[in-house]
């Protein structure tokens, strides 16, 4: 009697009887041995090729051996790009009076990054009831290395905060013409001071991915940090002189002025060494007119800051004639 043609009216297969369909005679269930087969799982790393590893499987029972062969077909053999479905694979062809199997699953011609399906089924044996446990294979993102370039140049702030661009990272390891650019615009110099600060850092994740026309973002992996040269230039303090008149012949007071241009947190304590004092050229004897009067004596912490003269400097002082005639 062809079991393809036979009909079994009266048997209770989802209970007492099991048939695997076109291969077996009914079985009583109460006969069959428990058999578990287990999909190995499989992996790699993203490389644009399509995965062609092949895969392979354990059994519970590994003294009896299993015979057969699949063939494949289904969305799964051709997959290039990522799906938010799985792709799926469908196997036929087996054939065996004791076993025979096939895969299922997403795992056949996945290429880009993710968890993909390994199914077992069409197992069947005369003394055994099979189950199965689904196995995975995992394509993970390829590593890109990333550095920080140009140099990222700021003036003095008072802090070791830096200012990125898309240009300031040179990247490297993609695959084929794959390409992605970095949206993270903040960085840290490794100091907040001009002397010290040489170089700049910038945290980087997932979310800093830009994917190029034909990219898949999520087939890489940035590192969590990127290194580079980087420079801090001196901030401008002004020596401002306090305007001071005079009448002709007097003699020259104790000048006085500001520092002026120190960023949040600085002040002549704690961000120059010295004493400022303030000095001109002008004499009881000068005749009258404008003279300058300019500051000196400070030097900066850490090279922060470079000193100017302010421009009103230049005519600070004024030596009036109280009278018609000054000589």
């Amino acid at each position: 009697m062809s079991k393809k043609s036979a009909s079994y009216v009266g048997f209770d297969f989802t209970k007492d009887w099991r048939i695997y369909e076109d291969n077996t005679n009914p079985l009583l269930r109460s006969l069959l041995i428990p058999v578990t087969v287990t999909a190995n799982n499989a992996s790699k790393t993203y490389d644009g090729l399509t995965y062609s590893g092949g895969f392979s499987y354990t059994t519970s029972k590994p003294s009896e051996p299993l015979s057969g062969s699949a063939s494949y077909s289904g969305t799964a053999t051709s997959a290039v790009n990522a799906s938010a479905t799985p792709y799926s694979i469908k196997i036929d062809g087996l054939f065996s009076d004791k076993y025979d199997i096939s895969y299922g699953g997403t795992s056949q011609g996945a290429i880009n990054a993710g968890t993909y399906a390994i199914t077992l089924s069409g197992l069947s044996a005369q003394n055994y009831t099979i189950s199965y446990v689904n196995g995975s294979l995992v394509i993970n993102p390829k590593q890109l290395a990333v550095s920080i370039i140009g140099t990222p140049t700021k003036v003095y702030e008072g802090n070791a905060s830096a200012k990125l661009t898309s240009a300031n990272y040179s990247i490297s390891g993609y695959v084929g013409t794959d390409k992605v650019t970095i949206n993270q615009t903040y960085g840290s110099y490794n100091s907040q001071h001009v002397s010290l600060a040489n170089s700049v850092s910038a945290n980087l994740g997932a979310a800093n991915i830009v994917a190029g026309a034909g990219t898949i973002g999520s087939n890489y992996l940035l590192p969590t940090l990127a290194f580079g040269a980087g420079r801090i230039t001196p901030a401008t303090l002004t020596y401002l002189a306090d305007l001071r008149t005079l009448s002709f012949g007097s003699s020259i007071p104790l000048l006085t002025g500001n520092v002026i241009g120190f960023m949040e947190g600085d002040n002549l304590k704690n961000a120059t060494t010295g004493t400022a004092v303030w000095k001109t050229a002008a004499t009881s004897k000068s005749l009258p007119g404008k003279y300058a009067i300019n500051g000196s004596g400070l030097t900066s912490n850490y090279g922060d800051y470079k000193f100017i003269q302010a421009a009103s400097n230049a005519t600070a002082l004024t030596i009036y004639c109280p009278t018609k005639t000054c000589r």
